[in-house]
């Protein structure tokens, strides 16, 4: 069989082979017998043909026959054949087969190059852990060795019992991943929410801007620079680079700065296409193929931080919610043990949580399974005027975007406080809340509410409490709690009118002249 790699940057593989192996099965089922222990799906190279030899084993495995039509019945019911190459290329494979026979010497060879593969991939990472670690050499020996034990292990084992752990174990393991990004961002899986429209994918590329060139991000210390991989099926790469150009001229960047942005910075573009990073397979939702073919294009990169932008694209929808998002938890966490890095799901808020502005772990859209699995949650909402004046005690200026971004999940340090930022076109800012004062901010909720009644009432409209509160200018219960203060001053009241519907009351001013607050401590 012919090497593919020879003369060529791409990973050790054997086309003919794989095929070789597909046919073989076509031809003959019971060529299984003379493969099974010898090759397995995730040896495969070639995506496709991953897919197909899983399609075949499932229907060996329930004792039908395997053939092109078995097989294409299968693939169509999954939504895979035209991806895999229809009915052509599932005939193509037989014509392919020098012989059934042998099968076994096509399947150690597939297998062979599967485990050059590891090899190459655990050299990578090796190389990475010597040029980027701070660790001493003993922990980086141990970290070594585990990548050579798992090289050893050969993958035909899916698991077996673990033995004791070892004294140098005992003393070099760590309570945390590697830290990227202080107090934000840690080498595992992480999670971004936002309603739409907010501009969080924006935001995401000037956080990768000052990742890249381990510029401090919002007062953060960047502790592992490096390059960032951002996977969009929303966007076109075109546009994101264009933010990213006008990012930079922001930021005022140099020359050498932009050119390791232009370097450093990958974009894949999969919007249209039908990239998805799980599977079901016997109704079970896990990471699918296509996984190992990012983590081995990506190897050579060795990402500090991939983007999945967003989630809801790379899964098989929303059907099974919390099995569909702890498959997308699955093939991060793949996607992280191979190259070490953090993997960011972009995900959007629920109808109700974008309008109540909510801020916990659970704002997301969907099931509990993601924030669960994930090991950071941020939470990035929109702010308007008042609520930015409310939290910082500063206004915003005109064109300016007011918006908070919070943790509320970190795993690996400290609760964290909320990060306020403002955004100008491209420029971003950021500041942190000012000390509550209880007393001015009520103040300023009853200037404000009282303002909105005697408009109200000078456009001829009778306004009442679920009025006020429809037009959302603040949480519902500090509107409340300004309306019952300014009704125990006397700056307003309730009036009731009769109307076909029966009794109704609105809201107004005792008199034009009143004052709708009074000094603090005093009624008027």
């Amino acid at each position: 069989m012919r090497d593919q790699h020879e003369g060529t940057q791409l990973p050790p593989h054997a086309l003919e082979a794989e095929q070789a192996i597909i046919g073989s099965l076509f031809l003959d089922n019971a060529a299984v017998d003379d493969i099974r222990g010898e090759v397995d799906a995730d040896d495969f190279y070639i995506d496709a043909h991953k897919i197909i030899f899983e399609h075949q084993l499932a229907l060996l495995a329930k004792s039908e026959p395997v053939d092109v039509v078995t097989i294409e019945d299968s693939l169509t019911r999954a939504g895979k054949c035209e991806f895999v190459g229809g009915l052509t290329y599932l005939g193509a494979l037989i014509a392919n087969v020098p012989t059934s026979a042998n099968a076994r010497q096509y399947a150690r060879i597939v297998h062979e190059k599967a485990q050059r593969r590891r090899i190459m991939m655990m050299a990578e990472r090796v190389r990475d852990f010597a040029s980027r670690s701070t660790d001493d050499s003993d922990e980086l020996r141990a970290r070594v060795d585990s990548l050579v034990e798992a090289v050893k292990s050969d993958g035909s084992a899916r698991w077996k019992l673990p033995g004791p752990i070892t004294a140098d174990e005992f003393t070099l393991a760590h309570t945390s991943p590697d830290c990227i990004v202080e107090n934000y961002l840690f080498a595992d899986v992480a999670l971004i929410a936002a309603p739409g429209g907010v501009g969080k994918t924006t935001l995401l590329l000037y956080e990768t801007a000052h990742i890249v060139l381990g510029l401090p991000l919002y007062g953060n210390t960047i502790h592992k620079p490096g390059p960032v991989l951002i996977v969009t099926a929303e966007d076109s790469r075109n546009m994101l680079v264009a933010r990213l150009r006008h990012i930079a001229d922001a930021l005022q960047l140099d020359a050498g700065q932009i050119a390791t942005v232009l370097r450093d910075v990958r974009i894949a573009d999969v919007s249209g296409e039908a990239f998805k990073m799980t599977m079901v397979a016997d109704d079970v939702v896990v990471p699918a193929p296509l996984v190992d073919v990012v983590i081995a294009q990506a190897i050579t990169l060795r990402p500090v931080v991939v983007v999945l932008d967003p989630a809801v694209s790379f899964g098989i929808g929303e059907q099974r919610v919390n099995d569909a998002e702890q498959g997308l938890v699955e093939a991060a966490r793949r996607i992280r043990n191979a190259l070490g890095c953090c993997v960011r799901y972009v995900h959007h808020t629920g109808k109700g949580n974008a309008r109540e502005k909510t801020t916990d772990q659970y704002t997301g859209r969907g099931g509990s399974a993601l924030p669960d699995g994930c090991r950071m949650v941020a939470v990035l909402q929109p702010m308007t005027a008042n609520e930015w004046q409310k939290a910082t005690g500063a206004s915003l200026i005109d064109g300016e975007q007011g918006m908070v971004l919070t943790r509320p999940k970190l795993s690996y340090c400290a609760p964290q406080p909320d990060i306020l930022i403002t955004r100008k076109g491209y420029a971003f800012t950021h500041t942190g809340r000012a000390d509550p004062d209880p007393a001015a901010d009520l103040e300023a909720n009853c200037r404000q509410v009282f303002q909105l009644i005697e408009t109200a009432i000078a456009k001829g409209e009778q306004p009442t409490q679920n009025s006020l509160e429809s037009r959302k200018v603040m949480p519902m219960r500090d509107l409340r709690g300004a309306i019952a203060m300014l009704i125990s001053r006397g700056a307003i009241r309730y009036v009731e009118t009769h109307r076909k519907g029966g009794p109704q009351r609105y809201l107004t001013n005792q008199a034009a002249t009143d004052s709708p607050v009074a000094p603090s401590g005093e009624t008027p």
